[in-house]
Formats: structure tokens, sequence, C-alpha cells
């Protein structure tokens, strides 16, 4: 009966102290909970300095140190810990990511070329055979009226004795329609008016220049292909009118270097033949040699600014007068012309020339400072700046671009980077040598 007793009052402590260790476990977790409670509540409340994080308040203000504006302390932390090789943390100013036009100067070269506008051929209305020749070279400066060559031609000498026997027969119709005949196998009418006072035909037929210019034997020496032009007239200074008119370019201004002479004494000429060519450089063409990937940001109208050794010291000012719309042979280049007043004239075919075109039409595009792109050899990155926490953002994240042309200062932007992002300006103080980058 004691034992009994004396059991049952062992169970009944171990009881009580077992119901006293569970309550004191309880209070204890209890606290804990609350502490951790309020840690996080504290820490929550805590502001710090991105740039200094011993600075510690718990409100927001400004850091003694760098006077930047304090930053929710879970927020910086988390930008402290993230990837260094991919985000840093910097104060470094930013440039928003803007749609500009970017008007590159295009730097080119090019030549002098005749103006095949004012080219003046003079081609044979009849066959015949060349009996003398005045002028001997390429290039040589004539005046209008001056007699270049002498020609033989049995089709105009039985014309001529046509004349000479409905004239000599009374018959003035007849006569006028053979008159009117010489004149557009081209006599002159000094010509017609001898011929008529001597009533003799002319074996010889003198051609005389009608232009005042530079004289170039032949068609391909003139750039120009011979066409039919209107009948001599008195003023025009004989056969030099038959023709006679502004021949349109077929080929380049390059044969222009050949002085040598096309026609020969004893040469026969067909009808329609180029005899000679006239062009008074008055005006040349500069001919400028441009990428092809250029055209789409210049064109007509463009100014462009002419350097020459023919003219030292100088500068010659101009437009785009025409942009070829094909590309040459075998090459990725188009040419360009700018047509420009030649006095003097001081500017000679073939000279060569440095010209600067400025684009004009410059459509609008996405562009950073060339400083806020940092090149990793194959690949360009820039520094994004992260969403901003509270007023400030101190993170920035490597992000891949394909960059474009670049131009004052300015790099264009083909793809990677959202419109009106704004972007570290000097990418290079952002990254470390030693780091290995992962942009996004």
């Amino acid at each position: 009966m004691r034992a009994n007793w004396r059991n049952r009052g062992i169970h009944l402590l171990l009881a009580l102290v077992l119901l006293t260790a569970f309550s004191c476990t309880q209070k204890q977790e209890s606290g804990h909970e609350d502490h951790a409670g309020s840690t996080q509540a504290a820490a929550a409340d805590a502001y710090t300095c991105p740039m200094h994080p011993e600075v510690i308040s718990d409100k927001p203000g400004q850091c003694p140190i760098c006077h930047m504006n304090l930053e929710p302390k879970d927020k910086v932390l988390e930008q402290l810990t993230a990837d260094p090789n991919g985000v840093v943390v910097s104060s470094q100013a930013t440039v928003k990511a803007s749609r500009n036009a970017l008007d590159k100067p295009v730097q080119v070269q090019g030549t002098i070329a005749f103006d095949e506008r004012r080219n003046n051929v003079v081609s044979a209305y009849f066959p015949g055979r060349i009996e003398e020749l005045f002028v001997k070279y390429n290039y040589t400066l004539v005046k209008k009226g001056q007699p270049i060559l002498t020609l033989y031609s049995p089709e105009l000498l039985t014309a001529q004795e046509e004349f000479l026997f409905v004239l000599n027969a009374g018959d003035r119709g007849l006569a006028e329609q053979a008159r009117k005949r010489l004149r557009l196998l081209g006599l002159t009418a000094a010509q017609l008016s001898t011929l008529e006072r001597t009533r003799k035909p002319q074996t010889k037929i003198t051609v005389f220049s009608p232009f005042e210019g530079y004289l170039q034997f032949g068609q391909t020496t003139a750039n120009a292909q011979a066409t039919g032009g209107p009948a001599p007239t008195a003023e025009a200074g004989g056969m030099g009118g038959m023709g006679g008119g502004a021949g349109p370019a077929t080929t380049s201004s390059a044969s222009a270097g050949a002085s040598e002479n096309a026609l020969r004494e004893g040469q026969y000429l067909t009808k329609g033949q180029a005899l000679f060519t006239v062009n008074d450089l008055k005006t040349v063409w500069a001919i400028l040699t441009i990428p092809a990937n250029a055209t789409a940001e210049i064109g007509v109208a463009d100014a462009v600014t002419l350097t020459s050794l023919l003219l030292p010291g100088q500068t010659l000012t101009g437009k785009v007068n025409f942009l070829e719309p094909v590309v040459r042979e075998g090459q990725s280049q188009v040419s360009v012309r700018v047509y420009l007043e030649n006095p003097g004239p001081k500017l000679k075919p073939n000279a060569l020339v440095q010209a600067t075109i400025a684009p004009g039409k410059g459509k609008d595009m996405m562009v950073v400072p060339a400083s806020a792109v940092w090149s990793l050899g194959r690949r360009s990155i820039v520094w994004v700046r992260k969403d901003p926490v509270g007023s400030h953002s101190f993170t920035f994240q490597a992000q891949e671009v394909q960059v474009g042309q670049e131009s004052g200062g300015f790099v264009q932007i083909l793809s990677g980077l959202p419109e009106n992002a704004r972007v570290a300006k000097e990418a290079g103080y952002m990254t470390d040598s030693e780091s290995f980058i992962k942009p996004q």
C-alpha cells in the first residue's frame, strides 16, 4: 500500500516537471518569433546608401558621405549580391537611347569629266574622203567658223552639177529645190554664192566648226553619240553645221586621256559618221564613287564640298545632281555626278578630286553616344540601368546590342536595346579587365 502511493507520487512529480518544461519552451519560442518579427520590421524600415553600406538610417534621407539618396536596405542588398559579371553597381551618369537622324558625312574620291550635255557633235551628211586636216590634235581650242578639214564627195559633186544645170536652164523652181538640197548637204550661204557666181562645182568642200571650244575627233573621245542635227545656217560657218548637235552621253569620260586623232587624211567616211565634237568646258562633272550601301543616306541636292590639286587652297561647293541607279560591274560602288562651273577653264578632265557629301535625308534611327558602347571583339554591349528603386537606381545590367554606322560621336543601335532605355554614358568605366561579362 505504501509502495503504491510512492509510485503515484513519482508519476505526479514527473508530470509536473514535463508540464513546466513544455510551458517554458512555448514561451521561449514565442519570444523568438517576436524577436524575429521585430528584426524583420526593423530591416524593412532601415535605409542605407548603395555606395556606402555602412551608413544606416531608420528613415529616408541623404548619405552624409556622398549625399546620395538613401534606399531601402533590402533592395540595396539585392543589388549588391547580384552576379558581378553581368550586373554592376555604379553612380555613373546615364543617357537615354533616342531616335535621331544620323547624318554621317561621306568622304569620297572622284575625277573631273566632260559635261556631256555640252558635247556638240558634228557628223557627215554624205560619204566622202578626207583630203586635208587643218587641225591635227585632239583638245585643240577652235573658234566658231574655223576650218577643220576638207572633203571630197562624188555625191556632193553631182548635186552641185545638177544645181548648175537647172540654174543655167533658167528654171527658177527647180533651181530653188536644188539649192535647198545643197544647203541640207551642208554647204554654207557663202559657198552657194561662190558656186552661183563662178558656175563651177567645188571638188573639195571645207568643213568649218560651228562651235567654239575644245575639239575632239571622232565619237569615242567625245563621249557622245553622233546624231543628225539641224541644217546649217549662214551664221554657223559652213559644213561645220552638218550633223551638228548636242550628243547624248554613251560612254565614260575616261577616254578623255586619249589625245590621238581618230581621223587621217585620205580616210574614207560614211554618211552619218561622227567627224568631231566640240566642248567649251564652261561646266564640268565631278564623278564621285561612293559605296553602294551609302546610297540610302545620300540623295539628289545633298551638299558637296570638293578640293583639287589644280586649285590649291580653294574649296568648291556643289550638290548631288544625279545618282546613278546602277552598280558598277564587278564592284559595290555607285557613281554620283556633281555639276560644277568651270571658268577659265581651271578644272581639267581626268583630274582627281576629294569630296565630302553631307547627307540631307538621314532617316531616324536609335542612337547612343559612342562612349556608351563597349566592344568585346565580335560583340558589343551597353550597360542598361535597371528599373529604379525609389527615386534612383545604381544597378546596371550588361546588354548585348547590334551596332550600325557611327557619326559625330554617336552610334546607331540596330537591335538589342529598347527605346528610351537609359544606359551608362561611359561603358569603359563599368568594365573590369578581369571580368567575364555575361550580357543578356
